[in-house]
């Protein structure tokens, strides 16, 4: 029987249009596999379908129009499954069974836990990383504390919430100097980064963050510094390494621009200029490679992510970890000759294999404390 693999993305998150991207590339190279895919969109105002016409790049080019006609859908959870519940005519349903889900949405309500968390008590297998490490993995200010605290090399840096007065910005931005960089906490695809090269320049900068996140980080900007990027695949119990990619940028930062709207809008990351596979000596690579597992780990990931390095000429940092990176990085993992379906299957079995551990833990009593009790609770 074919697996039916729910293809979960869109989403109320900036980085909505990423995620439509990187599903179309997943869908059609699932096409004429071994597994069914079954579209399920998100739009920006939280609605859920699934539909034919989600397969097709075009329809997205006016979602208004998408959406207004298709018909939404529900999640169910029947008969210990997954059910995707679409009207028909009249009264009549169609239920659609899911199998498992593949999450390819990027960014809030997606990338950060809260997808996760729910698929969780459907209690269907799911792609990449759990609740916790899913979450912690899209905060930057949490990250970094972990990475930290197990040894793994970070940029020096320092948070700022909005709730903080004005007093408390100037000493965070004074231990840092600058020029710096303000990111977003809980941000990817390099939207509300900026770089200022005084105090009122950081303020300004600051208020943008604060469009996008209550919570912002703050680092020094590395004027020479070379970006690496390595993705890693696997659970807590095995990992493997993918070739590493040198990225190529314009700007000061790697833009949104450098990553999505250069080239071709239809290749995403994939799209981007870079060299694949790096340049690098071999104790460097190792290092790389080493470091991107230590981290991969000590955050308690799984899947497919990608693990984000700077390197300033003697020092490697790690940047940022993505849980779900754009386009999957399928890229480098067809430079480290694992086609995207394979990379795709792997993801599917790595899903199936953490549900049946789970479902071997013990996690409920079979009692009923309330089946002895008589009336005892009093208001």
């Amino acid at each position: 029987m074919t697996l039916q693999v729910g293809i979960i993305f869109g989403g109320p998150s900036v980085e909505h249009e990423i995620s439509i991207l990187s599903a179309m590339q997943v869908l059609h190279t699932m096409e004429n596999g071994p597994y069914k895919p079954i579209p399920i969109y998100i739009s920006k105002q939280l609605d859920w379908y699934c539909d034919d016409a989600l397969f097709d790049l075009d329809n997205y080019k006016d979602l208004k129009q998408l959406c207004a006609k298709m018909k939404p859908v529900q999640l169910i959870r029947q008969r210990q499954e997954l059910m995707i519940v679409r009207k028909k005519k009249g009264l009549l349903k169609e239920y659609i069974n899911i199998d498992v889900v593949l999450p390819v949405i990027h960014g809030n309500m997606g990338e950060d836990g809260c997808l996760q968390g729910l698929l969780s008590m459907y209690g269907v297998p799911f792609a990449g990383s759990e609740t916790a490490a899913a979450a912690i993995g899209q905060d930057k200010w949490l990250m970094k504390q972990i990475l930290e605290a197990n040894g793994i090399a970070v940029l020096k840096w320092r948070g700022i919430t909005v709730f903080q007065d004005t007093k408390q910005w100037q000493s965070c931005f004074d231990a840092i100097g600058y020029p710096c960089i303000i990111k977003p906490a809980k941000l990817g695809s390099s939207i509300g980064i900026q770089v200022a090269s005084s105090y009122e320049e950081a303020c300004q900068s600051l208020q943008t963050a604060f469009q996008y996140d209550t919570h912002v980080v703050v680092e020094p900007y590395l004027k020479q510094v070379r970006e690496y990027n390595i993705s890693i695949l696997g659970d807590e119990e095995k990992q493997e390494a993918s070739v590493v990619e040198e990225v190529m940028k314009n700007d000061e930062i790697l833009s949104y621009h450098d990553k999505y709207e250069k080239g071709s809008k239809s290749k995403g990351m994939a799209g981007l200029n870079r060299i694949v596979p790096a340049e690098l000596t071999d104790a460097l690579r190792e290092q790389m490679e080493t470091m991107a597992k230590n981290a991969f780990v000590a955050l308690r990931l799984s899947g497919v992510c990608r693990i984000d390095f700077l390197y300033d000429g003697k020092q490697l940092y790690i940047n940022e970890v993505n849980t779900i990176p754009g386009s999957l990085a399928y890229y480098l993992w067809e430079e480290s000759k694992v086609p995207f379906r394979h990379l795709i299957m792997r993801l599917i079995q790595i899903a199936i294999r953490r549900t049946r551990r789970k479902d071997a833990m013990i996690t409920t009593y079979d009692t009923n404390i309330l089946a002895g009790n008589h009336g005892g609770v009093k208001k």
